[in-house]
């Protein structure tokens, strides 16, 4: 056996057997699954901290600074300055001086958020249901103009434009009082009933995603154990190589 069969062998046994150490968690809280947890834990906080110090530290500050250190130390050192600062925060009797980075870092991280979301997701949805009874959107996208698909088109588009201003009047909490009409109000609140019915829907959806997703991560590691399984007889007992 070369190495390269003797790593594959390596990685396919602890692969193997870490799964089974997840897998035993069916039994309650054990020994064997808080360790593989640990191991993942400390695989992936291992793995992040490496690729923190190779493309960002080294790459980003320390290589510029030692190929043109006069042009990229003003670049670098504010960077530099506010990271040693942050490490501040380790320390009880120290962590308030570290509250200025920190509040830095925070206040960017939010407006990056924050845009993020408006022109990410808030904008696109504003502009995709406004544009959807739009029939010259429709005919920019070169679709039949035949009477049936202009039909399904109109539902689709007046269902999309429905359930978006029912999901709105659901979050109108300040109905009941910022509505001078009694009549008004009521109107907006059986909205807000229809646009929970929509929630629903949209997080049913959801769930069954995040859930299928599972169910397939579950589906590949039963095969993996499975095919480890055999692989390792063949190997010990059948003499067959990888």
């Amino acid at each position: 056996m070369n190495s390269s069969s003797l790593f594959d062998l390596i990685g396919l046994v602890v692969g193997f057997v870490l799964t089974l150490m997840v897998f035993s968690y069916v039994f309650g809280d054990n020994f064997l699954f808080r360790f593989a947890t640990y191991t993942f834990i400390g695989a992936a906080a291992g793995y992040a901290t490496a690729v923190v110090l190779r493309t960002l530290i080294w790459q980003r500050y320390l290589i510029p600074l030692i190929q043109n250190p006069g042009e990229n130390f003003a670049i670098t050192a504010p960077g530099f300055v506010l990271g040693i600062w942050l490490l501040l925060k380790a320390s009880p009797r120290l962590s308030r001086l570290a509250n200025m980075p920190m509040a830095l870092l925070v206040g960017v991280a939010a407006g990056t958020v924050i845009g993020g979301a408006l022109l990410g997701t808030l904008f696109p949805q504003a502009t995709a249901t406004m544009n959807a009874l739009n029939i010259s959107t429709r005919n920019s996208l070169q679709l039949s103009n035949s009477g049936l698909d202009l039909i399904v088109w109109m539902i689709n588009g007046l269902f999309v434009v429905f359930g978006s201003v029912t999901n709105l009047a659901y979050f109108q909490f300040g109905g009941s009082a910022s509505c001078q009409s009694s009549a008004l109000n009521g109107i907006i609140l059986r909205m807000a009933q229809i646009g929970k019915g929509f929630i629903a829907v949209a997080l049913g959806v959801l769930f069954a995603g995040v859930f299928g997703a599972a169910l397939m991560a579950f589906v590949d590691q039963v095969t993996f154990s499975w095919n480890a399984i055999w692989q390792l007889i063949g190997l010990f007992f059948l003499d067959i190589n990888l």
